[in-house]
């Protein structure tokens, strides 16, 4: 892009721009230049890595800038040459788990680099395996550097509800619209370290609510005073008053309580047409805001918490699983016993095969 450098082949493509080649004219020495078509976030990029210059980049663990210009309307940032990224590491290993001396390594080095980040008071902002690359795989095989600063910040510059982070490695404190500092680099990081240790990432990260249910999952409710100071809470859990047991729940899709609902095993417990004709999968009063919930000022009373929708489990799984903890609808019929039925009395049975799984319930272009 200019007399300084001489563009070999390209290497990747990011959200503003792409990563090439380039030797310094008069020199046989290889840099990787970031070609930015955003002026803005080129310059903002350039600003942070002014920044990190007053730590040692390879004592931190952190990528070596050389220089950066513009050229036309692109902003050219020229870094140290590094090897593959921990994205392709894991994709050579067809996703298998890594070893755990391997994992120690990256965690290690890892932590080293946001440590020397919170030293000076820089968020990275976009920890992910695509954003840890190796330094030489030949030479040091397991000398790892964090990249990619065009999106590190100042977390007082960050106004609660700021989006931020991809899914899956999204920290809750986001998700949930909470204030955020460099803790959210934690998060990420440790979703990086699960992912290398199980050969996939821990949750489910096609939408914010998969990554919310998946954390249920694996770690239980989030505390009360962080569902009830949290922004966007509500759009995942909700808060039960008037219930034998107070406190959170979280959502359930419409869709699934819906269906759930209407295939209760138990007859006196199934859905009725008119109660199903209220639902908001039917009506989608949700969308329009009429869908009642708790106040957000409303203070959750004492420290007992409703249990969670979904159990608790530690398998990490990305298949939705209905649980049996759904609420119900009441229904009372008089002419059903209230006594069980005699042990020789014949189980109700169907001649149709219902399907359970999402997949299924949706059918064909679902």
């Amino acid at each position: 892009p200019g007399p300084r450098c001489q563009v070999g082949k390209f290497l990747g493509r990011g959200s503003y721009g792409r990563v090439a080649e380039c030797t310094k004219m008069g020199s046989n020495e290889t840099f990787a230049i970031k070609i930015v078509d955003d002026l803005r976030a080129g310059s903002e990029e350039m600003e942070a890595m002014k920044i990190i210059r007053s730590l040692n980049p390879d004592q931190n663990n952190l990528i070596k800038i050389h220089e950066c210009f513009q050229y036309k309307d692109y902003m050219c940032l020229v870094y140290e040459m590094l090897d593959e990224s921990l994205e392709d590491f894991i994709g050579k290993r067809s996703f298998h788990p890594a070893h755990l001396c391997q994992i120690r390594a990256i965690a290690q080095q890892m932590l080293v680099a946001l440590s020397g980040l919170e030293s000076i008071n820089v968020l990275h902002g976009d920890i992910k395996p695509d954003n840890i690359m190796f330094v030489d795989q030949i030479t040091n095989p397991l000398k790892l550097k964090l990249i990619d600063f065009g999106l590190a910040v100042n977390p007082q510059e960050l106004n609660v509800g700021t989006q931020m982070q991809i899914n899956p490695f999204r920290a809750p404190e986001v998700i949930l619209g909470l204030p955020l500092d460099v803790s959210v680099d934690m998060w990420s990081l440790a979703v990086v370290l699960a992912t290398l240790y199980i050969g996939d990432v821990p949750f489910s990260y096609n939408s914010d609510y998969e990554t919310i249910r998946g954390l249920v999952q694996l770690l239980g409710l989030p505390e009360d005073d962080l569902l009830h100071y949290g922004k966007f809470s509500y759009d995942f859990f909700t808060y039960e008053e008037e219930s034998s047991q107070p406190g959170w729940r979280l959502n359930t899709p419409f869709e699934y309580n819906l269906l759930r609902s209407m295939l209760a095993i138990d007859p006196r417990q199934r859905m009725t047409p008119s109660s199903a004709l209220a639902h908001d999968f039917i009506t989608m009063n949700h969308l329009s805001g009429e869908r009642k919930r708790s106040p957000r000022t409303h203070k959750p009373r004492g420290s007992q918490i409703a249990s969670p929708q979904v159990r608790p489990t530690h398998a990490l799984s990305h298949t939705y699983s209905p649980s049996s903890g759904y609420p119900q609808p009441p229904r009372s019929n008089s002419l059903w016993p209230t006594d069980p039925p005699a042990p020789h009395a014949r189980p109700i049975t169907s001649a149709y095969r219902i399907p359970t799984s999402p997949a299924a319930l949706r059918g064909p272009g679902g």
